[in-house]
């Protein structure tokens, strides 16, 4: 190889190595500005009594239950967020996911109710939240959108 063509690769690693360096740096910033939204919003605490020395399955249960109604995964995390200031949505999100799969082999009253083909129109409750059709009693009934308009069968 010649020299020249070696040089030209040299500089152009430099190059990408700065541009690297500059990528990094704005994707720790945007992850801070992430965070920090999260923490600057004023967040109600919905529970005095919240279990946050628990971990998120515990801390899920204690939502469902008291709640007292079928709930998806994006509900519970939009509480959760008033007690995990530190983590973004998607995070909380990511962690009740693992937590209500381990949660659904360990306790045996923890469900899932499928109410349509797709995967993610899935909501979380308790067994005796049934009825004898296998759908959920109208007490406990979930949500189908952000109008908070119920879904009866």
């Amino acid at each position: 190889m010649n020299t020249t063509f070696v040089d030209q690769l040299i500089e152009q690693k430099k190059e990408l190595e700065e541009q690297l360096e500059l990528i990094n740096a704005l994707l720790k910033k945007a992850n801070t500005v992430l965070k920090t939204k999260n923490e600057e919003s004023p967040v109600e605490i919905p529970f005095q009594d919240f279990p946050i020395e628990e971990n998120y399955l515990k801390q899920t249960l204690y939502v469902i239950n008291h709640e007292k109604r079928f709930l998806r995964k994006s509900e519970i995390a939009e509480i959760l967020i008033a007690y995990h200031k530190d983590l973004t949505l998607e995070e909380i999100k990511k962690k009740i996911s693992g937590a209500l799969t381990r949660g659904k082999a360990e306790i045996p009253n923890l469900i899932t109710f499928q109410f349509s083909s797709a995967k993610k129109d899935c909501v979380w409750g308790r067994s005796e939240w049934l009825d004898e059709n296998k759908c959920p009693k109208k007490e406990f009934m979930y949500t189908t959108n952000d109008k908070n308009e119920l879904t009866f069968w």
